[in-house]
């Protein structure tokens, strides 16, 4: 199990680095953390302390930043 801050941070890098209207297909940050050994818990309670939104677009979701990030 990782540390909280481990996860946050490498999500805050994650969701800086990817466009910030459209956002990062949810599925993409989840098999992303996996490969670094994030729990699909531990990556949802990242999302949630970081206050990045749930939107879907086409039939996909996206995680990305509110625009007044």
């Amino acid at each position: 199990m990782s540390s909280k801050r481990d996860v946050i941070l490498w999500l805050d890098d994650k969701m800086i680095s990817c466009d910030p209207l459209e956002g990062m297909p949810v599925k993409q940050v989840i098999k992303l953390g996996r490969l670094r050994g994030f729990t699909r818990k531990e990556i949802k309670s990242a999302r949630k302390a970081l206050g990045v939104l749930s939107i879907e677009y086409d039939g996909e979701w996206y995680w990305r930043y509110p625009f007044e990030h």
